[in-house]
């Protein structure tokens, strides 16, 4: 995600140099995130006899904000919830957030900032639905080139198995690519 806003603000400081500035805040607002996490893994691996750091992990409330971050950065994202997504127990709620969180970075990596982003996260019935879909770049602009071998997609997939869900991934329409999540509900409440 970071690098991806980095990205972001060099090419808005050539277009909107105002959203330069939202992007290096953003820039630091996820390292010291990213930071915090890393750290209390850390501690975790280390069994350290502090106490451990407390505070809450992402969640479905905190999908507004992400999204808010990634417009700041170009892409226009439409996003729509719909059921009990409250009521999700935290592990669910934090899976579903890392997905989300991924699917949005690699968009902004692969379409850049000037494609349109649907997500919609959902309760359907017995399950949980998360879909990531995008246009693709605009007519004009070349797609993103892939800058190695990430572990993206692989990553969702596992935190999606972890809830016994699954993760499909792939192109859509002409020039759009879609994640789509299916999370068991009764599975992922009691998880």
């Amino acid at each position: 995600m970071i690098i991806t806003l980095a990205d972001g603000g060099r090419y808005a400081a050539n277009t909107q140099p105002e959203r330069t500035k939202e992007a290096l805040k953003l820039i630091g607002d996820t390292s010291r995130t990213s930071l915090a996490e890393m750290r209390r893994m850390l501690g975790v691996l280390r069994e350290q006899t502090d106490e451990p750091n407390l505070s809450p992990q992402p969640g479905i409330a905190d999908l507004d904000p992400l999204c808010r971050h990634v417009r700041a950065t170009g892409p226009r994202v439409e996003y729509r919830s719909g059921g009990e997504l409250d009521a999700l127990d935290a592990g669910v709620q934090l899976a579903t957030y890392r997905i989300v969180q991924e699917a949005l970075t690699n968009t902004l990596k692969h379409a850049g900032p000037h494609t349109r982003i649907h997500l919609a996260v959902r309760v359907d019935g017995t399950r949980l639905r998360i879909t990531v879909r995008d246009c693709g770049p605009p007519a004009g602009d070349p797609p993103q080139p892939a800058t190695g071998e990430g572990h993206g997609l692989v990553g969702m997939r596992e935190r999606a198995a972890l809830f016994g869900g699954t993760l499909t991934a792939g192109p859509h329409g002409d020039h759009g690519f879609e994640v789509h999540a299916v999370l068991p509900y009764g599975q992922a409440r009691s998880a």
